[in-house]
């Protein structure tokens, strides 16, 4: 009776394990750990573990992702719960564990002590003042002359962690983070866990607690204000979605959505909003024109193609022996995702009319477009723009986001490795960012089909 009854309890365990995101996350963590302890750095650039302590990283990396992926698709697609207590205690092995696969959080660094310095980090700046902040030898060299491409929050937020120095100003975003994925968490009780198990997937896990990104209070943003914040406050509304912009611009197209959704909701508070964010943007254009408009420059300058063309980018340059233009690929794509954003747009209004449903899933299609063929290049951590969608999309759609949180986190492991040793981070950030690429191409197509079919929309919500 005895071995039955443990083998009933071990069995119960590991199918406890199937639900389970503590597993992985001890996987990564780990992953992390050996990294840091193999490269005595817990900076990213320059500083790389051993070969083999780089593969046993990998493994460990790769593993822990793609466990994590899989367990918080079957947590959403069973409608699973957690308590933010206990996801709380879940996350500490990868809050604490240090960043493995980005060197952000010292770009942050460097480009907020310059407000130390009394030097504006919007406009171009001496070589004899980049070399005089301290974190500029922990930056790669890209990084070290643009402008910088944050918004003014996150400038000041950069300034005060700067001020903790290297080491622990990577900790103090790491929590913030793990702050804002509480409250998220929080958030999501009044909207019955619909999207828990997206905040808890290997994106915004590994991403944002993980790697501590600052995407997530731009994103938060986007997501209560898409989820009903102040749709009967006007005023507020449009205080609430300038944070998108003044944290990081790349978030703007967010701010046409939740005014169509507050036009169709409520035309008084449409109106005072729209009235609030423009007199906002205008009054931001006049009292520093350059941080406004610092994001839409530096992007420019840093990859002039976007994601889909740095792929046929390198394919030509391997091809023609170099001699490829990248201005050729990048105006191509460009052409082609104005032509295709328009096409389908027009079919659709033709087709089905002008109603919200059509205008919201127009919107949400120029998204993809935007994020996958504008942005300079899909860093996995831009994905993070599918939460908030989230509930507008179809079931088909829903279940390719877990597989692209997993293809798009595997590509910051090229990090793990010395590139001057191994082939491994071509491999790694080539099949990794190609096959999110393509993973974002079917979700995209599904969002033709659906514009386009012959299905009557559903009535506007209330």
């Amino acid at each position: 009776m005895f071995f039955v009854s443990l083998n009933y309890k071990i069995l119960s365990w590991v199918r406890s394990l199937r639900f389970s995101f503590l597993p992985p996350l001890l996987l990564v963590s780990l992953s992390s750990f050996i990294r840091f302890f193999g490269a005595k750095s817990h900076i990213i650039d320059y500083n790389y573990p051993p070969l083999q302590l780089s593969y046993i990283s990998l493994l460990l990396f790769i593993a822990g992702s793609a466990w994590l992926a899989y367990i918080s698709f079957l947590n959403f697609r069973a409608n699973s719960r957690i308590s933010e207590l206990k996801a709380a205690v879940f996350l500490i092995p990868i809050l604490v564990a240090p960043p493995s696969t980005t060197n952000d959080l010292q770009v942050y660094n460097y480009q907020g002590y310059f407000l130390h310095q009394n030097i504006d980090p919007y406009k171009a700046i001496s070589l004899k003042d980049r070399e005089e902040n301290p974190f500029y030898q922990v930056v790669s060299v890209q990084y070290r002359e643009i402008k910088s491409k944050y918004g003014p929050i996150w400038i000041g937020i950069s300034a005060l962690a700067s001020a903790l120095g290297s080491f622990y100003s990577m900790y103090f975003y790491k929590l913030i983070n793990f702050g804002v994925l509480l409250f998220l968490l929080h958030y999501d009780r009044k909207l019955k866990f619909q999207y828990t198990w997206l905040w808890l997937s290997a994106l915004g896990i590994v991403e944002i607690i993980g790697q501590g990104h600052n995407d997530l209070l731009s994103i938060a943003a986007c997501f209560v204000l898409l989820n009903g914040y102040s749709t009967n406050n006007g005023f507020k509304n449009g205080l609430f979605a300038l944070l998108i912009p003044l944290t990081k611009m790349l978030y703007f197209p967010f701010m046409f959505i939740n005014l169509l959704k507050l036009f169709n909701s409520n035309r008084k508070s449409f109106y005072i909003s729209l009235l609030v964010q423009i007199t906002g943007l205008c009054a931001w254009y006049l009292i520093h024109k350059s941080s406004l408009i610092s994001s839409f420059e530096t992007g420019v300058s840093m990859r002039p193609s976007g994601s889909w063309a740095d792929v046929f980018y390198e394919l030509g340059r391997i091809l023609l022996n170099e001699n490829f233009d990248h201005r050729v690929s990048s105006i191509f794509f460009q052409l082609l995702g104005l032509f295709l954003f328009s096409i389908v747009s027009v079919a659709a209004v033709s087709k089905k009319g002008i109603n919200f449903r059509v205008l919201s899933s127009i919107l949400i299609f120029g998204c993809m477009v935007y994020f996958s063929i504008f942005i300079p290049r899909l860093f996995p951590w831009y994905l993070l723009f599918f939460i908030p969608l989230f509930g507008s999309l179809n079931t088909r759609q829903k279940s390719l986001f877990f597989i692209l949180s997993f293809f798009s986190v595997i590509q910051g492991s090229m990090h793990l490795f010395n590139p001057d040793l191994s082939v491994t981070p071509v491999i790694l950030i080539t099949s990794s960012t190609f096959l999110s690429l393509l993973t974002m191409l079917f979700i995209l197509k599904l969002q033709i089909k659906e514009l386009l079919s012959d299905n009557k929309p559903a009535p506007s919500p209330n």
